[in-house]
């Protein structure tokens, strides 16, 4: 079985390798990733042919991931190129001067492919919620838009809207010139006017920008709002694109760097991919994007492991990207599934069984199993406290799917499994909201009963019902010819916070 593949995406910008290992028993990671702008596009958009220079960078650049790649001992190798490759007239004989010095094949893919690969990473990562979305990559020769949802495509685009091509071509003075912007903008609408029908056609929801300058966009625009720049997605508003571009143009490059967050390799190219990005909005009449870090490095690596039939098996049976991420989540801290899945499956039976007469609210039986799923991963970092590591590995890991507000739930509810009860002194529980500390309190007092109904580890409540009378509470395991005296005393011991909440005791009965 193939241990680990590598991806290398050779765009008109940037050059970037990523190492993923694929474990037995459905473990799958990314182990590193590596990036370097060398912007091999530059050239080619104004002559037309991969100089012999540009060919000796990939070569170094290509040379050094393949060092790399056989000290990490990777079995597959898949190298692509884009729009820098693509158009140039000499692509064929610059991808074999490449192989013949690197040893590594390159493979041109067209802009079509492109957006294909990207929607792929995109929608493996982001959880559209049953809506359609454009889905937008700026590159360094390209911009790719797609239109879908989670199971379909409905439409794919490739323009020659990358923001080195267009700074090459129309932004050549420093700082710029109005007349300069007003061709740029002239020829952005053009290539829009001549598609509009075409792009009209499929409405969508929302706006998803990939790309290394869009998300560098993101990053000085959340700087200079003091906004928190660490989630995997972000929301930015026309008017701060807007603003961001004015600013820029005022500039000149070493200005712009006194930004707060600019990359100084992007520092001449960044605006002419936010103006792309405003127009985009204008045209469609959107008052804001998604910037999100993921994109055709990702969709490469998923793509190249369904061609190898190396499919993880968790992720080939699940559909919902929340729970895609919380697997990958799991694994990548190496936890004990079978107890994990126990759990869960005992917490969400209990909040099914009680929900009705506790009056639970819906929403909570999402964050309870994502927490059950995840409660012990903190025995990644130590035995000791384990529980707080959980916390912090959840609040700080990207849980797909779910809002900031509601990853602090889940983490709090996964750091309440043992013993120790939710208390203001706490400080990760005293900054929650009233309604959040109440899915917090109620839940961990069912994730406490359900981690105490398998405290050995081995399962052995297949299936339970559950009693209630006036004063308890009673659980009765059905078909179980285990010992459950471990499972009993565990249950009398974390059972304490439930009787504060709802005044009955929870007690183990008899099997059924």
């Amino acid at each position: 079985m193939i241990k680990k593949i590598a991806v290398i995406d050779i765009g008109s910008n940037s050059v970037r390798l990523q190492i993923s290992e694929i474990r037995e028993r459905k473990r799958f990671r990314i182990l590193l990733e590596e990036k370097d702008n060398i912007r091999l596009g530059e050239e080619v958009f104004e002559t037309g042919i991969v100089t012999q220079k540009n060919i000796e960078k990939a070569a170094e650049t290509l040379s050094k991931y393949k060092k790399i790649i056989d000290n990490q001992e990777v079995a597959h190798i898949r190298a692509v190129a884009t729009a820098g490759f693509r158009e140039a007239s000499n692509q064929k004989e610059a991808v074999l001067k490449i192989y013949e010095m690197t040893g590594i094949k390159i493979e041109i893919i067209s802009g079509i492919e492109e957006a294909r690969l990207i929607f792929q990473g995109v929608s493996s990562n982001y959880d559209f919620q049953g809506k359609k979305v454009l889905v937008v990559d700026i590159g360094g020769g390209s911009c790719e838009m797609i239109i879908g949802d989670y199971q379909n495509i409905d439409d794919m685009k490739s323009f020659a809207l990358g923001g080195t091509r267009l700074t090459k071509l129309y932004l050549k003075n420093n700082p710029v010139t109005q007349y300069e912007i007003y061709l740029l903008e002239h020829y952005i609408d053009s290539v829009f006017t001549k598609v509009k029908t075409s792009l009209e056609r499929h409405p969508f929801d929302f706006i998803i920008a990939t790309g290394g300058s869009v998300n560098n966009i993101t990053d000085v625009i959340y700087r200079l709002n003091k906004k928190n720049t660490n989630s995997l997605s972000r929301e930015v508003s026309l008017k701060e694109t807007m603003d961001l571009n004015q600013e820029l143009m005022k500039r000149t490059y070493k200005s712009r760097l006194l930004l707060p967050g600019l990359e100084e390799k992007r520092a001449d190219i960044i605006l002419a991919a936010g103006i792309v990005m405003e127009k985009i909005m204008k045209f469609y009449q959107k008052d804001s994007f998604i910037s999100l870090d993921k994109g055709l490095r990702d969709g490469l690596t998923i793509d190249t492991i369904t061609r190898l039939g190396l499919e993880p098996v968790y992720l080939s049976d699940i559909t919902h990207i929340r729970e895609r991420r919380i697997w990958e989540i799991a694994h990548k801290y190496a936890f004990d599934e079978k107890h994990a899945v126990q759990v869960t499956f005992l917490a969400l039976k209990l909040f099914d069984a009680l929900s009705g007469t506790l009056s639970f609210k819906p929403v909570w039986r999402e964050y309870l199993k994502a927490a059950a799923m995840l409660h012990d991963i903190g025995y990644h970092i130590s035995y000791s406290k384990h529980h707080k590591h959980s916390l912090y590995l959840i609040k700080n890991s990207e849980l797909v799917g779910f809002e900031e507000q509601e990853i602090d739930i889940i983490a709090n509810i996964a750091r309440y499994h043992r013993k120790s009860i939710p208390k203001i002194s706490h400080v990760e529980f005293r900054e929650l909201s009233i309604l959040d500390k109440e899915a917090v309190v109620k839940m961990a007092s069912l994730l406490k009963i359900a981690d105490a109904l398998d405290r050995s580890h081995t399962a052995c409540i297949k299936d339970f019902t559950v009693e209630e009378t006036n004063e308890n509470f009673i659980i009765h395991p059905i078909d179980s010819g285990e010992d459950l005296s471990l499972e009993e005393e565990g249950l009398k011991k974390k059972r304490d916070l439930f009787y504060q909440l709802f005044k009955k005791e929870i007690a183990l009965g008899k099997v059924q």
